[in-house]
């Protein structure tokens, strides 16, 4: 069980030892929402890190009944299998969505060569679209953080990106549990992620952009990640 404050889900893969099993990941924060695997496989990287692999087609973990997200963070490292660039695609890294339509996601569009981010607790909600160049294998730190009333702010590799302070409605709370999705979109697919998605972890505070350049740099050497 991890011990890390204000940490509502702690996806973070095993380094060495057998394959881990087919059907639950499991959440080592304190909620301890594990996940539900669907055509989900592991790849073990260089580092004996493994990683589990997202067909692109229909393949996702879901958890179930997950905390209610008020100001938070989502942090999430990815490999994926496509270029930023490949118009026509649309892969969504996670989502999450309440039964009376409030939703979280964040998904690449090749088509303008986009990160698109939404936190959407009211028909007015904040969106960010920053354009973040790469190629398929290259390993992307991604983290968005909400305040309450306030902004949305993703990160890329431990910078700042894009923010939305979308004054006056800013970000509302998501009250009710609902699904959360890896390597599917709010609404559990379609659309799916290709490629590899090794951690994903929620806080229930905002972290600060220490933090984030911290957290960057110290779990970078896992993907072979040099500078």
């Amino acid at each position: 069980m991890s011990l890390t404050r204000g940490l509502v889900l702690d996806v973070a893969n095993q380094l060495g030892g057998a394959m881990p099993g087919l059907v639950t990941l499991h959440d080592w924060s304190r909620e301890k929402n594990d996940g539900t695997m669907a055509n989900v496989t592991w790849n073990q990287e260089p580092t004996s890190l493994w990683t589990p692999v997202f067909n692109g087609t229909n393949s996702k973990v879901t958890t179930a009944n997950f905390w209610r997200f008020g100001s938070g963070s989502i942090e999430t490292w990815c490999i994926p299998d496509f270029n930023h660039d490949d118009v026509g695609a649309i892969n969504p890294l996670f989502g999450y969505r309440t039964a009376s339509g409030k939703y979280i996601d964040v998904y690449f569009d090749g088509t303008n060569n986009w990160l698109y981010s939404r936190w959407r607790g009211t028909t007015s909600y904040p969106t960010v679209t920053p354009t973040v160049v790469f190629h398929a294998g290259d390993p992307l730190h991604v983290v968005v953080t909400a305040l309450l009333g306030a902004f949305m702010i993703v990160y890329v590799n431990g910078e700042e990106v894009a923010r939305d302070n979308h004054a006056p409605n800013g970000v509302t709370a998501m009250d009710t549990l609902a699904n959360y999705y890896m390597g599917a979109g709010n609404g559990g697919g379609p659309p799916w992620f290709d490629g590899r998605q090794p951690l994903n972890r929620a806080f229930n505070y905002v972290l600060t952009p220490a933090q984030i350049r911290s957290r960057y740099h110290s779990t970078k050497w896992l993907f072979g990640v040099a500078s």
